[in-house]
């Protein structure tokens, strides 16, 4: 399933929650080295509000890459 690291970050992509993304994190391969979502910001937006989270790869010291995720939830009326 993981042949490469870029198949690692896609299968984390397509992520749809941050449960879902949690979960996806524990199945990545050892080789890939260690994966941290740290979550970063929330914003409202009509109504929806976006939680944005930093997706942290780290192989060794010297070598780490990040991307942004985000994930919309609807914001109900009178809630």
């Amino acid at each position: 399933m993981f042949d490469n690291i870029e198949a690692c970050w896609d299968y984390l992509r397509e992520a749809k929650s941050i449960d879902d993304l949690n979960e996806r994190i524990e199945e990545m391969p050892k080789w890939s080295g260690s994966w941290l979502a740290e979550f970063v910001q929330t914003q409202e937006q009509g109504q929806y509000s976006y939680d944005e989270y930093l997706i942290i790869n780290c192989v060794d010291d010297m070598n780490e890459d990040k991307e942004n995720i985000w994930f919309s939830n609807l914001i109900t009326e009178g809630a």
